[in-house]
């Protein structure tokens, strides 16, 4: 049998421990009720720290993708509002793994992990959206971000989830009100583009403002959140389209000369309304309802003017070369006479009313069960079409180009 002594510095320790537990003992005892009530307020207050703004959002972001169990990426946002990009396509398309196509200069359709924007499908708080477009893809230049406070992205399958892509799926989420404080807010911005007016009718300058608005009614029991984004963005650009390169014989040698060019101006204006408005009940701690509106008014203008120019490739009855590079083997500068060229003044005009709604009721019969119900609807009205005038015009001056 086994015989352990204490040591005496172990003995000494233990007693200074019991005699200062049965001091502490003692001093409470003698505490009067007011001193008493006094200390167990103490006790119980307890030093709170609460994570506001960007860095808060950072911390969602990286919560969302740590306790998920699948791979999803996230971006999200203190309040609604505070998302800076213009569309909620250009938020999402810095994420790993997805890419934006861009239209007209504006981020458009997104792609997840290389996969058409067809491949991947799109919810609304879980709901699945209409397309403007001819197929599945949704084009995200439709919703604004100032009306979203986050977005998740699953690139693995998920059985929970109502809509299902081979690529993945992009959920957008409107705020909660009543996890939310009360907040009153607008934003407002001025944007310019780098060239002035292009065509006569288009524009160099744009505007967008919002307002937003939540808070909390009968004991924090009820919650209304109600967003309002108006938006009008210019865009311009400056192109130049070359037809080719056929053969060219110049002195018994064969080069390359360009075949034509469209050097094209065009001027595009997106105008957009939004209005989001969330109410949110939860009478008892187990029942707790959510009923969500969104209501997108989009209309994108397109002007596009030039000329079409044919060299080698019009009816050929004066291309001349003037200079070679028989280094690159291409004609550097030419001229041609007598042809006909074609001024182009083309308008397109897209317009989309979008429509979604949901109901949410979610109650909670014990700590393993809860009952659900949701229904939504949505949809999309679109009118899209393109006007293209052309003039002919026969020139007999000579035209030089010059390739740099």
């Amino acid at each position: 049998m086994n015989k352990f002594k204490l040591s005496i510095l172990t003995m000494a320790i233990a007693t200074a421990g019991i005699s200062s537990y049965s001091y502490a003992q003692e001093q409470e005892t003698k505490l009067s009720p007011t001193e008493a009530r006094e200390k167990a307020k103490a006790d119980a207050a307890i030093e709170t720290i609460e994570i506001k703004g960007f860095r808060r959002s950072i911390v969602e972001s990286i919560n969302a993708k740590r306790f998920s169990p699948n791979v999803v990426e996230s971006i999200s946002a203190e309040d609604i509002g505070k998302l800076p990009d213009s569309s909620i396509a250009e938020s999402i398309s810095r994420l790993p793994g997805l890419t934006s196509q861009r239209l007209d200069g504006r981020a458009s359709r997104v792609s997840i992990r290389g996969f058409g924007e067809n491949e991947s499908a799109t919810t609304f708080n879980g709901r699945e959206q209409v397309s403007i477009g001819d197929n599945r893809g949704v084009e995200f230049d439709l919703y604004p971000s100032e009306i979203m406070s986050g977005v998740t992205v699953y690139k693995t399958p998920n059985a929970t989830l109502e809509a299902e892509g081979i690529a993945g799926v992009i959920d957008m989420q409107t705020v909660k009100p009543l996890s939310r404080e009360r907040t009153i807010q607008f934003n407002g911005q001025y944007e310019m583009t780098s060239f002035d007016k292009l065509n006569p009718d288009g524009n160099d300058n744009g505007a967008r403002g919002t307002f937003s608005y939540i808070d909390q009614f009968a004991d924090d029991k009820v919650g209304i959140a109600f967003a309002y984004s108006k938006m009008s963005s210019p865009n311009q650009e400056k192109r130049w389209n070359a037809w080719g390169y056929p053969e060219f014989t110049v002195d018994g040698e064969n080069y390359s000369i360009l075949g034509g060019a469209k050097p094209f101006v065009r001027s595009s204006t997106l105008d957009r309304d939004s209005a989001l408005l969330v109410v949110e009940a939860a009478p008892t701690d187990k029942l707790k309802m959510t009923f969500d509106a969104l209501y997108v008014d989009f209309k994108d203008e397109k002007i596009l003017r030039g000329i079409e120019i044919p060299f080698a490739w019009g009816y050929n009855r004066g291309t001349t070369a003037i200079d070679v590079d028989p280094a690159t083997g291409f004609v550097t500068k030419g001229s041609v006479t007598d042809e006909k060229l074609v001024v182009r003044n083309d308008m397109e005009n897209r317009e989309a009313d979008l429509t979604a709604l949901g109901f949410n009721v979610e109650y909670d019969l014990n700590d393993d069960w809860s009952l659900v119900f949701d229904a939504s609807h949505s949809s999309v009205e679109r009118e899209i079409w393109s006007f293209e005038a052309t003039l002919v015009l026969v020139v007999v001056i000579m035209l030089v180009w010059v390739m740099i």
